[in-house]
């Protein structure tokens, strides 16, 4: 099987089977009507991403839905940036001699430049690349959203192969996530020779822009990535501009995606809960569960910084 085939599939079965099994736990010995209550206040919050408004994500029921609607998308987004930044360095993934990488991700989500970055890594030593010490910290207000991610790490490490280069990367990549923004520069773990990469997708809003553009720069002014991206909606980049910590950056509208294949396993989940609660949701909760499930990406904005 092809590497990409491998790795969507993979990741597909993993969402599937993460959100699954945390939408079974929410809904434990509730009756239908409550559940369906639940599913529409979390399709609710979600629909705030429209507005270019940021969900409740202490919301339980949002984790679920988010997961196994917008991850796959993001995942294509952080991987397709990557494989940008890989095609001006001659195909490389770092500059560094050693072949050791330092990630910041600030925003973190559900880890979703984790898992894009991962398959980069795979795609690098497929191309007999030096790989060393390959790290990703992440950051996130939302402490559901990080659990989540870290479920589908580990889910996702059960479904991919045993042997090949998938299982190679997801042992290089070592990971470690906090909700304390405020301690979020772990340069005592770095080593002096690491590449080091500063990564925000999707995390600026009107509500937290300001904030988030202080973090942003406290963390560029410590850390001197090399490498940098920053991404919104399409619609919202006036606020990627506004938060951004890279003066120097080029802007890149609506990037074309690598991964490209539907999401069977994630949609038959979502369509199983949209068709039993069908007689309890509001018509447009049902259509919207109802939907096939792609890695596309949504019209995106980046602002991309390579020194």
């Amino acid at each position: 099987m092809a590497l990409l085939d491998e790795f969507q599939e993979s990741l597909d079965r993993a969402i599937a089977c993460t959100a699954g099994a945390e939408f079974n736990r929410l809904r434990q010995g509730l009756q239908a009507e409550t559940v369906a209550v639940r599913i529409h206040r979390a399709m609710v919050e979600l629909e705030k991403l429209r507005r270019l408004r940021m969900p409740d994500y202490q919301d339980a029921w949002v984790i679920p839905l988010y997961a196994s609607w917008y991850q796959p998308r993001q995942v294509n987004l952080a991987y397709s940036l990557i494989r940008r930044i890989m095609s001006q360095q001659n195909g490389r993934l770092t500059r560094n001699a050693a072949g050791n990488l330092c990630v910041l991700d600030f925003g973190c989500g559900a880890s979703a430049t984790q898992f894009g970055l991962t398959l980069a890594v795979a795609d690098a030593i497929q191309d007999r690349q030096t790989i060393g010490r390959v790290e990703v910290y992440g950051v996130d207000t939302s402490q559901p959203m990080i659990d989540m991610g870290e479920r589908l790490w580990e889910a996702w490490g059960e479904e991919i192969a045993s042997e090949g280069v998938l299982r190679d990367a997801y042992k290089t990549v070592e990971s470690g996530n906090t909700s304390d923004v405020a301690y979020f520069t772990p340069l005592e773990t770095l080593r002096a020779d690491s590449d080091r990469w500063l990564v925000a997708l999707h995390t600026a809003y009107k509500s937290n822009r300001s904030e988030v553009r202080e973090h942003l720069r406290r963390i560029d002014d410590a850390f001197n990535p090399r490498v940098g991206f920053v991404t919104s909606h399409v619609s919202n980049r006036l606020n990627v501009r506004r938060i951004s910590p890279f003066d120097d950056a080029k802007p890149i509208v609506r990037p074309a995606g690598k991964l490209y294949i539907d999401c069977d396993e994630t949609t038959e989940l979502r369509r199983g809960i949209s068709y039993e609660f069908h007689g309890h949701l509001p018509e447009k909760d049902f259509n919207y569960l109802g939907n096939q499930v792609r890695y596309d990406i949504e019209p995106s904005y980046c602002l991309l910084h390579i020194m």
